[in-house]
């Protein structure tokens, strides 16, 4: 009894920690190919373009425009627990 439902949080926890890693895996690509991302929400108002800071889960992505020139998102930043791991400017 104690050992099967230990089996199943160890389970329910191993496809939580699965599914953070992939929506984290998705914005990160999202990201790097300079497109808002997937699973993140907007942190603060995003121009129309989507550039903006989006808050995931454990981590944060950063999109960077020229808003004068109008050229769409030019860069991009990647903070896991707080640090910038990936960037354009890294």
């Amino acid at each position: 009894m104690v050992r099967s439902l230990l089996r199943t949080v160890a389970r329910t926890v191993a496809v939580a920690a699965a599914a953070l890693v992939l929506m984290g895996t998705a914005d990160f690509v999202a990201a790097a190919r300079l497109r808002p991302p997937l699973f993140a929400r907007p942190e603060s108002p995003c121009c129309a373009d989507g550039a903006g800071a989006y808050r995931g889960l454990g981590y944060t992505v950063v999109l960077e425009d020229d808003c004068p020139a109008d050229a769409g998102i030019t860069g991009y930043e990647f903070c896991l627990l707080g640090r910038p791991v990936a960037g354009t400017h890294l």
